[in-house]
């Protein structure tokens, strides 16, 4: 069987470090660029209702889908952002 990429969902929120979601998006990127072909990863974002949110220091996140569209059965991996605001959004 062929190998396939990964499905990778990082989750976001109002709020959050938008680096927390930034790295580990180029890192996944720079690490399937180096695999090639069909290895590596696929990587979607994911906020609470499908809208964008808004970093801690103000820069906005376009989603690619809610969480409610989020399958998990076809995740492999799920990151959530995080930051020093991380009980607001918990509440």
């Amino acid at each position: 069987m062929a190998p396939s990429k990964r499905e990778v969902v990082l989750v976001g929120f109002d709020g959050m470090q938008l680096l927390n979601l930034v790295g580990p998006a180029e890192m996944l990127d720079a690490a399937t660029q180096v695999l090639g072909g069909d290895r590596g990863y696929r990587v979607s974002i994911a906020t609470p209702d499908g809208t964008p949110v808004r970093g801690s220091a103000g820069m906005r996140l376009a989603a690619d889908k809610s969480l409610d569209h989020v399958r998990p059965r076809a995740v492999d991996t799920m990151i959530v952002g995080g930051g020093m605001r991380i009980g607001e959004a918990v509440d």
